[in-house]
């Protein structure tokens, strides 16, 4: 029988012996360059990050659904519609509603009223009407009457006609009546130079009596068609010229003279200005060829109480509506 286990006088560990006394240690440092292995703490973002990703998905959608899908079940806008007024003077309304017909075909959403003015007094009207705050969008104005209107205008649109091109478009005094503090405010529509009006009928009944081509002439022909009755009045006056309360357009008439006879309207005291001013006031004041007891030049000749008039090409309108059967013609001046 084997003997009993014999208790060692000093407890026995399982661990790793200890080092001897002439044994060195070792380090368990790594050496210097081996990485060292660190185990990392769970970022707080990978927690959230499918919260994160879902949220942006669900605004995707959202977005998506808003921007594309929606509106192609919604009813389109529909442009504010655009009102404007044009008063014109010449053109009838079946021709311009023609033009304005074909302009909103391409712009659908704004409407043109048309309104044809009677040229008597349209000037005082139009600045009335502007004054209240009534007036058109659009209109036509003389050339001569930027000053009046220059509060009341729009400068010409880039769109319509850049700097540049409207100055090689139009003429160059096309550009001193309507270009003022660096802009445009009106487009040339036409130029209307004065005419000199004749009665056919008139002339017809003097066969001797040829159109005149001078001032001079104009003058003597004009004396020799004026009709006087028992009293010496005036019943027909030769051509309407030398006042300024009955002719129209006299001061188109004494700047067209000044201007033949080498003067400069801006420079009244010039000779040449002078000697024209003299010469119109002759046919009232020396020959008595008109008078300013007829009525306005424009319907003296339209009613056959003057036998010449200059005037611009657009009185003819007037004249065939005031008498339609008056035989007349128009030359150049």
């Amino acid at each position: 029988m084997p003997d009993e286990p014999v208790e060692p006088p000093f407890p026995i560990t399982t661990g790793t012996p200890p080092p001897k006394a002439d044994q060195p240690r070792v380090e368990t440092t790594p050496p210097p360059g081996e990485p060292v292995a660190v185990t990392a703490a769970e970022s707080p973002l990978k927690r959230f990050l499918p919260f994160i990703i879902g949220f942006g998905v669900v605004l995707l959608l959202i977005l998506l659904v808003a921007k594309v899908i929606l509106p192609r079940f919604q009813k389109p806008k529909t442009p504010d519609v655009i009102s404007l007024t044009y008063w014109g003077l010449w053109e009838p309304e079946n021709l311009i509603t023609q033009i304005i017909d074909d302009y909103r075909k391409v712009h659908p959403d704004i409407t043109i009223q048309y309104v044809r003015q009677s040229p008597k007094d349209y000037r005082e009207r139009l600045q009335s009407s502007l004054a209240k705050g009534e007036g058109p969008d659009i209109f036509r104005w003389h050339n001569t009457w930027l000053s009046m209107l220059k509060n009341d205008l729009a400068p010409v649109p880039n769109e319509a006609y850049s700097g540049g091109e409207f100055d090689t478009v139009f003429f160059p005094i096309a550009k001193k009546d309507v270009y003022i503090s660096g802009s445009y405010f009106g487009i040339p529509l036409e130029f209307d130079a004065l005419a000199l009006y004749i009665n056919e009928d008139i002339f017809a009944q003097n066969p001797d009596t040829k159109v005149p081509t001078t001032w001079d002439n104009f003058r003597q022909i004009a004396f020799k068609l004026t009709q006087r009755d028992n009293r010496g009045q005036i019943t027909r006056g030769g051509a309407a010229m030398g006042t300024t309360n009955n002719v129209d357009h006299f001061s188109d008439i004494l700047g067209l003279m000044i201007l033949q006879n080498g003067g400069d309207p801006g420079k009244p005291g010039e000779e040449t200005v002078t000697a024209a001013l003299k010469f119109y006031t002759l046919f009232s004041k020396q020959d008595r060829s008109w008078s300013e007891a007829l009525p306005n030049s424009t319907l003296a000749f339209a009613t056959g109480k003057a036998a010449m008039m200059l005037a611009p090409s657009w009185r003819a309108i007037e004249i065939n509506q005031q008498n339609p059967k008056l035989n007349f013609k128009l030359y150049p001046v």
